[in-house]
C-alpha cells in the first residue's frame, strides 16, 4: 500500500490562517485567548466566561478576536521597542546598595560590620 501525497491546492497557500497559533487558557472566571503568527507581536484578549459555558461558547469568541488581530497587525505589527529611561542620579550615588545603621555612640556602620544587639 503506497501513501499518496497531496500537492497544496493554490488555494490554500493564499489561507490567512496558515500560521496562526490560537492559544486558550481557561480560567474560573474567564479565558485568556492568544493569537500569534510569524513575525509579528501576539494579540491577547480575556474573555468573560460564565461557569455554565462549554467550550462551543469559549471558541466561539474566537473568530472576533483573530479579527481584531489581523486588524491590528496590519497598523502595527510589532509593538514599539523598549526605551530605558535615562538613568537618575539617584542610581548614579556612589556607595548605594550599602546599608546603614546607628551604631553605638551616634556612629553609623556599614552593614557588613553592624552586629545585632543582644536582647536578653
Amino acid at each position: 500500500m503506497t501513501q499518496e501525497t497531496q500537492e497544496p491546492q493554490e488555494s490554500q497557500s493564499n489561507n490567512p490562517l496558515v500560521g496562526v497559533k490560537v492559544v486558550v487558557t481557561i480560567f474560573e472566571d474567564g479565558a485568556l485567548i492568544g493569537v500569534s503568527r510569524g513575525p509579528v507581536d501576539p494579540h491577547l484578549e480575556n474573555c468573560a466566561i460564565s461557569p455554565n459555558d462549554d467550550i462551543q461558547a469559549i471558541l466561539a469568541v474566537v473568530p472576533g478576536v483573530l479579527e481584531r488581530a489581523r486588524a491590528r497587525w496590519e497598523g502595527t505589527p510589532r509593538f514599539p521597542a523598549y526605551q530605558a529611561p535615562p538613568a537618575s542620579a539617584a542610581t548614579q550615588r556612589t556607595g548605594q546598595g550599602a546599608t546603614r545603621r546607628q551604631g553605638s555612640g551616634g556612629q553609623q556602620q556599614t552593614g557588613e560590620n553592624v552586629q545585632t544587639p543582644r536582647m536578653f
